[in-house]
């Protein structure tokens, strides 16, 4: 980024005495008054906004986990696993695998491991559907499969992620 602030500096310099829609053109810039919509404001990001709440849908969390990347987290036994890659099966085959587990028991909670295999990794219950967790770290140790951080963590079926 620092190169291209660069080079976009010296872009802007050379403007230097033209107008501004000339500026825009030699720029292939917009000019943002002309745009339709208002600015809006995004607070800065805190430490807890890393947090993973297995309450929420599926989908709300694999997309914090994208969209924080590499620092979304969740706890278990007092340490911090960053979840590095996950998906949602809402769609597939392994999601259809998982819903017996959901329906046997209304007793499983979000933030309940529902599976750990080595194929697939570490199967959670979020609000609605399975997310499988593929690459974590144990806080102090590297990223790992997320069948090879079961192990380093003694992770079990019905162990929950989560304050």
């Amino acid at each position: 980024s620092s190169k291209l602030l660069i080079k976009s500096l010296e872009n802007i310099k050379r403007t230097k005495g033209l107008n501004i829609k000339k500026r825009l053109e030699y720029l292939q810039a917009v000019d943002q008054s002309k745009l339709k919509g208002k600015p809006s404001y995004a607070r800065q990001i805190k430490k807890d906004d890393y947090l993973i709440d297995w309450n929420q849908k599926a989908r709300k969390i694999i997309k914090k986990i994208q969209g924080l990347y590499p620092n979304a987290y969740t706890i278990y036994q007092g340490k911090r696993i960053k979840i590095l890659e996950a998906s949602s099966k809402d769609n597939e085959q392994l999601q259809e695998d998982y819903n017996f587990y959901l329906d046997l028991s209304k007793k499983i909670i979000p933030g309940q491991i529902i599976d750990i295999k080595r194929q697939f990794g570490i199967m959670i219950k979020t609000s609605d559907y399975v997310v499988q967790i593929k690459y974590a770290q144990l806080e102090g140790k590297k990223a790992t499969e997320s069948y090879t951080l079961s192990v380093q963590s003694n992770l079990r079926i019905k162990d929950k992620f989560g304050c």
